[in-house]
């Protein structure tokens, strides 16, 4: 069942003054069903004023019991992903289950992550490459499932759903795009999250993964919703006498802790001055020895294998001072 933004959101406020919800919310197609973007446009990306409640997203949604349906347990709600604006979102196995009756607060902490480049190792046995991870901004699913079309682009994520895709596709003859309903579930499905989850723990079935990783770390709580003064204040501005069902609607709340970035860099353990230096203390240490002995042992053995060394014999020329006299 597709549903429009107006469907979903009754308001929206950005940075506490109320926009249209259809204005910052674009509608995209996923591997799970359509989704609502927030901030899709990377040339000109919203930006939060300042931390906290006011300096963030806020809106009120509203579900239907029959068609939001977001996980394997029967459950109903939404389902929030909060990612890079320049990555293609893992909303097949990560994001946060929000059910009505209740409004979230999601206030986010931006990190960085910086891995140290080939021969350093990443994550386990794995090196990381040196390329920006960014997407084609009109990437959409049918693009990931046919492969990057420009090297430029790149993302862990997306290559990794071109390659679980193309070998569940092998196994069952069909992929997302074209399975029956019953291929979908019998095979395809399974195989596909297998291989998904499989990847995800072990090698990433090849994908490189960049040396600079930006992610943020939500921090959630949540209270009832909607209050009766809520409900009070919406019939007085909108004159609708209608009741919010708590088995319906939900408020979300996005914003930022604060307005720091927090950077986690690998240095290398040691380096040529500090392995010098080990080197050194541990002969110190241990031989009683510096650089400067070190250069009078080098140059001992050199003069002693200099004076060890076999020389040629001289050609001595004898003269008999008698010769000639008579």
């Amino acid at each position: 069942m597709s549903y429009t933004v107006d469907e979903v959101f009754n308001f929206c406020t950005w940075n506490g003054e109320m926009v249209s919800c259809e204005d910052m919310l674009v509608p995209v197609w996923t591997f799970i069903g359509k989704c609502f973007k927030l901030n899709s446009n990377a040339s000109h990306p919203l930006v939060a004023r300042r931390p906290g409640f006011s300096g963030g997203f806020f809106a009120t949604l509203r579900t239907s019991l029959s068609g939001h349906t977001v996980s394997g347990q029967s459950s109903y709600g939404f389902k929030v992903l909060v990612h890079h604006m320049h990555d293609f979102p893992d909303v097949y196995s990560k994001g946060l289950m929000l059910s009505p009756g209740f409004s979230y607060y999601i206030s986010l902490q931006e990190k960085v992550i910086k891995y140290l480049p080939y021969p350093y190792k990443a994550q386990g046995e794995m090196y990381c490459s040196e390329y920006e991870q960014t997407i084609d901004p009109d990437m959409d699913q049918d693009m990931i499932l046919s492969g990057p079309r420009n090297s430029r682009f790149h993302s862990v994520t997306a290559c990794i759903f071109h390659r679980a895709n193309t070998k569940a596709c092998a196994i069952c003859g069909c992929d997302m795009r074209n399975c029956t309903l019953y291929q979908q579930l019998s095979c395809f499905e399974p195989t596909f999250t297998d291989i998904y989850d499989e990847a995800t723990k072990m090698d990433l079935l090849g994908c490189p993964i960049p040396c600079i990783v930006n992610s943020f770390q939500p921090i959630i709580s949540q209270a009832a919703f909607p209050a009766p003064d809520l409900l009070a204040l919406d019939n007085m501005m909108t004159g609708n006498s209608s009741k919010m069902d708590k088995d319906l609607y939900l408020g979300l709340s996005l914003f930022f802790e604060d307005l720091i970035v927090r950077e986690q860099v690998h240095h290398p353990v040691y380096n040529s001055l500090t392995m010098m230096g080990m080197i050194g203390g541990n002969m110190g240490l241990l031989l009683g020895a510096s650089l400067l002995t070190l250069a009078e042992l080098l140059e001992f053995l050199l003069v002693l294998t200099w004076r060890l060394m076999p020389r040629p014999k001289e050609d001595i020329l004898e003269v008999d001072l008698n010769a000639g006299r008579y």
